[in-house]
């Protein structure tokens, strides 16, 4: 079972994303397939490069070695499984901010 970025990925499959990756190229197309390691493959791709050319292609392939970021959908903001994470992160927060014993230590004047 796949995780939950991956999880997100395959949900935005025919949707627009853009792609930034370690170099700085921008990425911006419709989402065509995306495998196991997370390497995306886009149709309809605008390009833009650190130099700020702008290039049209029809296809693009995405290593996800090389990718910083990907945007997504602003449908997926509402993503049902994003709230359930949340809940995870807020009582593994409050649990290890609870801790007892836990007691702040005073710095020593000089």
């Amino acid at each position: 079972m796949p995780g939950v970025p991956l999880r997100m990925l395959l949900e935005c499959v025919s949707h627009p994303v853009i792609a930034e990756t370690i170099t700085g190229d921008v990425y911006k197309g419709k989402l065509d397939n995306v495998d196991e390691y997370m390497c995306l493959s886009l149709s309809d791709v605008t390009h833009r490069n650190t130099k700020d050319e702008i290039r049209r292609l029809e296809t693009a392939y995405i290593r996800s070695q090389i990718l910083r970021c990907v945007i997504l959908p602003y449908q997926m903001k509402n993503y049902p499984l994003l709230n359930r994470i949340e809940k995870m992160a807020d009582s593994y927060r409050k649990k290890t901010t609870k801790k007892p014993g836990f007691t702040r230590r005073k710095k020593p004047k000089v």
